[in-house]
């Protein structure tokens, strides 16, 4: 007998769930307004190209990459939310010893947590950083005021799980310290998304297992009063501040 079919990536990352997840998220990247247009953009882990969107409307010139070779070729053959057909395979469990594009932007969402390796994969992505650029990074974390990694496993039989099996859930201030040591300049954004998973209040009871976290780390200082030079206990939600 063979084995079970694999499912169409689009009835995973189109879910009623996910499209409402990914609206959010694009809601609060233009609250943010730290994407100008015509920037060069490499986007990891870009899936079907649902974020790629935000960017090309802009614009911004978009380097597309994803570590399954199935996704790579839906965004090739026009099957994708990508507009751009330029895609390639990179799989930050293999990064390369040499980036092999630059951007002004690079934009890793809902990715690092499905990496055994984030660290390596956050010194990839700042060697993939141009000399002025900037890293739009988003995360599940864990709880917790320490520097803890927290390894756990991951599922591999869904088109947006990990590669290799082996994920992690890192502190935020994991994630603070260990940018810190990559880019000369490291912030939180004052507010979340507007979405259940984005917790407002990291000091107290964050109400949901899996929180996500946005991080910005630049080259360049960055003059924006969205944006705080210090890792804030409480953030509000985009669109809501007075």
């Amino acid at each position: 007998m063979s084995g079970a079919a694999k499912p169409d990536p689009r009835r995973v990352f189109h879910t009623n769930e996910q499209l409402r997840l990914n609206a959010r998220r694009t809601e609060h990247l233009a609250w943010l307004g730290v994407v100008r247009p015509g920037k060069s953009v490499l986007e990891v882990g870009a899936g079907l190209g649902d974020l790629t969107m935000f960017f090309t409307s802009r614009g911004c010139k978009v380097g597309v990459t994803d570590g399954r070779a199935d996704l790579v070729e839906m965004t090739r053959a026009g099957q994708s939310m990508a507009t751009s057909r330029q895609a390639s395979v990179l799989d930050l469990e293999r990064c390369p010893a040499v980036p092999g594009f630059r951007a002004e932007i690079v934009v890793c969402y809902g990715v690092l947590h499905l990496i055994s390796t984030p660290g390596e994969v956050l010194g990839f992505l700042r060697a993939c950083s141009a000399p002025t650029g900037m890293l739009l990074l988003e995360t599940r974390v864990s709880a917790g005021r320490d520097e803890s990694l927290n390894p756990c496993e991951e599922p591999t039989d869904r088109p947006d799980g990990s590669i290799s099996g082996r994920g992690c859930r890192p502190t935020r201030p994991w994630v603070w310290n260990t940018l810190k040591k990559l880019y000369p300049h490291v912030y939180l954004p004052r507010s979340q998304p507007c979405h259940d998973e984005f917790p407002l209040d990291w000091a107290g009871t964050i109400g949901t297992p899996t929180p996500r976290a946005v991080f910005v780390a630049s080259m360049t200082p960055l003059n924006n009063p969205r944006l705080a030079g210090e890792l804030l206990d409480t953030q509000h939600a985009a669109g809501t501040e007075t």
